[in-house]
C-alpha cells in the first residue's frame, strides 16, 4: 500500500483475483481484510520498538500514522504511570517529553527526506499539544481540583 504522501506499507499477503473468478466485489473485501491485518502488523511492530529505541531514531523507521498511534498510546500509558506519584511524577515525566520535543526538532532542522519532514512536523505538533495537556493536568493536581465522575454531567 501506497499513501498519498508515498509512504509505503507492505501487504502481509498476496491477493489472487482469479480466485474470486471475476467477482470484483469478493477481491476488494479480501483486499480490505489484508490491508487492515497489514496496517495491524506496522503498529504491533512499532510497538514493540518503541521502548527499545531512541525516540529520534524510531520516528524515522515508521509511517506517520503509526508513528502518531503509538506515540499517542504510549503517551497516555506513561501519563497514568506518572500520576501515580503525583506532581512530581508528571513533572519528570514533562521534562523527558520536553527533552524528546528538542530532538525532534533537532532532526527537522537537519537533513530528511521530504516524508520524514512532513512526518516530524506533524508529530512535533502532537508533542506541543501533549505538553500542553501535561502542564493542564499538573495544575489540576497541584490545585487538587481532580474529582471522580461517573460520566454523566447534567
Amino acid at each position: 500500500m501506497i499513501s498519498t504522501e508515498d509512504e509505503e506499507v507492505k501487504l502481509i499477503e498476496r491477493i489472487s483475483t482469479a480466485a474470486a473468478r471475476g467477482q470484483v466485489e469478493k477481491w476488494l473485501i479480501e483486499l480490505e481484510t489484508i490491508m487492515r491485518k497489514s496496517i495491524r502488523k506496522e503498529v504491533m511492530l512499532a510497538i514493540q520498538a518503541y521502548p527499545i529505541k531512541l525516540r529520534k531514531v524510531w520516528v524515522l523507521e515508521w509511517p506517520g500514522q503509526t508513528i502518531l498511534c503509538v506515540g499517542k498510546m504510549y503517551w497516555t500509558l506513561r501519563i497514568e504511570e506518572s500520576m501515580l506519584f503525583d506532581v512530581e511524577g508528571l513533572k519528570k515525566y514533562l521534562e523527558q517529553c520536553q527533552t524528546e520535543l528538542n530532538d525532534i526538532i533537532s532532526l527537522i532542522r537537519g537533513k530528511l527526506s521530504k516524508q520524514n519532514r512532513i512526518t516530524l512536523g506533524d508529530y512535533r505538533i502532537f508533542n506541543l499539544f501533549s505538553i500542553n495537556d501535561q502542564l493542564y493536568l499538573r495544575t489540576r493536581l497541584i490545585f487538587n481540583s481532580f474529582r471522580e465522575t461517573n460520566g454523566l454531567f447534567p
